[in-house]
């Protein structure tokens, strides 16, 4: 609701009136429910859910604060200047541009920035503890629901967060086969920088920016399904909150008014990862299709039909990702040059079939090596896909549709990434497969849990020797990342004299004003202001910026349009002289100066006189 207001509202009154509203709804649903809207006596059954939400919400927030993985240098730039203002969000690098990203989790952190008060990096971190720790108490509310057992509950949820793909068996297979495919293996991102042979990087650290005092071991990470404790990226586990959110409020019949609240829940994935709406949206049609074919009517199927149809008009006109792709397309087509920041280039034929691995490639059904290496990564979960396909079914015959639908979804996912090629960054197509892996593991539980509790003591053993292998590889990274704790910062490219900075300056410079910065995503950051056209995306810089950064002239700097400067003592150390002499000049004003240890230091500097 708030990403839908900015469109047309002041960003402060979007959030309130978005927070508002969603207040007011869960009023009027109590009311019309029977039930009483306020607190009552049975309301406090819940207290221990609750009270293990905010705990975990502050474990988690204590571990992301020693923790800067996963592109903070991309994230926290963009809540800044989504905070100051600019939603839909321009990219902060190249401010022409329109940004084609999942941003809702950012503008949920945007919002604790603007109206809470919280700086940068806090929110962020408490909007990524937040998000993992409802996402555990809704699978604990869903698998209570479906089981009726609260010890099953217990063990789900924990199984959601924990529960990953099991790379560190490759350790067990002897050293010679592991050399053997190490040979075809192409080594990707953060796993070719940690090591080259599969049997020695998988006995190292992965070599990741922004990790905490102990290293995360290879081994226990993964690249087909890594578990949800490492949700610590853009969107963090909102994506998975919100499929629990939909199972939790999964009904079999739905009229036009409460299904238009579901179908912005099912929009909302959209703005968060638009691969999982993409699956949710065409599983749920197909199993719409299905079900109204059983029935031999439509009647049951309008209100579906509406939920379908207001999801998909919300997410290809809200912002986001799907947003800017049908825009880029339209534009395309009409042959004016596309303003988003990432076109998308489609997909192309992949063949013969693979399993794509973010860290180690493509893995090919025609090689027994790769295979072995995919069903490590891949994991005990793959079990527990044929229950959970054969409970959909079961799911699907007795109306219940969504559920269904999430099955179909799962299926759709794992199959299309071994067939299909995605033309810019084929190693993204994974997050359809880790999409499908979850879902599965989420539905293949239940069935499971029922099976164990009413099998032969052999089939308990089977069940929780594949329980220990599933979570054994979420277990040893949430210790790793435990050890944080004891070594907070605010992020890796941010110290406390930038943080001593931003709390005097964010949002307090002017409007529309670049900041110019030898980092650039450092300055957007503080201070909530566009760094001008330093970048075409994360990876290449404008020549035009880098000369400027190389001249460090204020005169030229105030020229290219920038009003004030960020200086540190790394790029500092880098000036001449004469360089030096040049921001000394009377026309340079010293706006704020803030010291660091050993002779660090970091200055804002206004330059506007200097053109």
């Amino acid at each position: 609701l708030s990403n839908l207001l900015a469109n047309f509202l002041p960003l402060p009154a979007a959030f309130w009136l978005g927070a508002g509203s969603t207040a007011l709804i869960g009023l009027l649903a109590a009311r019309r429910s029977g039930r009483r809207p306020f607190l009552s006596k049975a309301d406090f059954q819940a207290w221990p859910l609750l009270l293990a939400l905010v705990g975990l919400t502050i474990l988690f927030t204590l571990i992301n604060r020693g923790l800067a993985i996963f592109d903070d240098y991309h994230n926290l730039p963009l809540v800044s200047m989504i905070a100051a203002g600019d939603v839909p969000p321009h990219y902060f690098l190249n401010p022409q541009t329109r940004l084609a990203f999942h941003y809702a989790l950012h503008l949920f952190s945007a919002g604790m920035v603007r109206i809470g008060g919280f700086s940068v990096w806090a929110a962020f971190d408490i909007s990524k503890a937040f998000s993992l720790s409802l996402a555990v108490a809704l699978a604990y509310t869903w698998f209570v629901r479906v089981t009726r057992r609260e010890s099953a509950g217990v063990w789900g949820s924990l199984l959601a967060i924990l529960g990953g793909g099991s790379r560190w068996l490759l350790v067990l297979a002897p050293a010679g086969l592991l050399a053997a495919i190490s040979q075809d293996l192409q080594f990707l991102g953060s796993a070719a920088q940690s090591g080259s042979e599969l049997s020695s990087v998988l006995l190292s650290p992965w070599r990741i920016e922004g990790d905490g005092p102990v290293p995360f071991p290879f081994a226990f990470a993964n690249g087909i399904f890594p578990p949800q404790v490492m949700a610590l990226g853009a969107s963090g586990a909102l994506p998975t909150l919100t499929i629990f959110l939909l199972l939790v409020l999964s009904s079999r019949r739905w009229n036009y008014l409460s299904g238009t609240i579901l179908g912005l829940i099912l929009a909302s994935l959209a703005l968060s990862a638009e691969h999982v709406f993409v699956l949710v949206w065409a599983g749920t049609a197909l199993a719409v299709m299905a079900g109204a074919y059983q029935e031999r009517s439509l009647t049951r199927a309008l209100p579906w039909i509406w939920i379908l149809a207001i999801s998909l008009l919300i997410s290809v006109t809200a912002g986001g990702t799907l947003t800017e792709i049908l825009r880029g397309q339209v534009e395309s087509i009409l042959g004016a040059p596309t303003g988003a920041e990432a076109a998308f280039l489609g997909f192309s034929l992949r063949w013969p079939p693979s399993l794509i691995s973010a860290h180690l490639g493509s893995l090919s059904f025609a090689r027994p090596g790769h295979m072995l290496v995919a069903l490590a990564e891949i994991g005990a979960v793959l079990f527990l896909a044929p229950w959970a396909t054969w409970w959909c079914w079961k799911r699907l015959r007795q109306g219940d549709w969504f559920t269904a639908g999430l099955g179909a979804a799962a299926l759709m996912g794992f199959v299309i990434p071994m067939f299909v090629r995605y033309v810019e960054t084929d190693r993204d197509i994974v997050r359809l497969a880790s999409t499908s892996l979850l879902i599965w593991l989420v539905l293949g539980y239940p069935p499971a849990w029922f099976a164990a509790e009413r099998g032969p003591a052999w089939r308990r053993f089977a069940m929780r020797a594949g329980y220990a292998v599933i979570v054994s590889g979420g277990l040893a990274l949430l210790t790793v990342q435990l050890a944080a704790i004891a070594q907070p910062r605010f992020t890796n490219f941010v110290d406390q004299p930038d943080a001593l900075i931003s709390r005097a300056y964010w949002d307090q410079l002017p409007p529309g004003v670049e900041v110019f910065d030898a980092r650039p995503y450092r300055s957007v950051t503080l201070f909530g202001r566009s760094a001008g056209r330093a970048q075409a995306n994360p990876y290449t810089a404008f020549p035009e910026w880098e000369a400027l950064v190389e001249e460090a002239n204020p005169s030229q700097i105030a020229r290219a349009g920038y009003t004030f400067t960020y200086m540190d003592k790394r790029w500092w150390r880098r000036l001449s002289p004469e360089q030096r002499e040049g921001f000394k000049d009377s026309c340079v004003i010293v706006l704020a100066a803030e010291p660091g240890p050993e002779g660090d230091f970091r200055q804002l500097l206004d330059v506007s006189g200097c053109d």
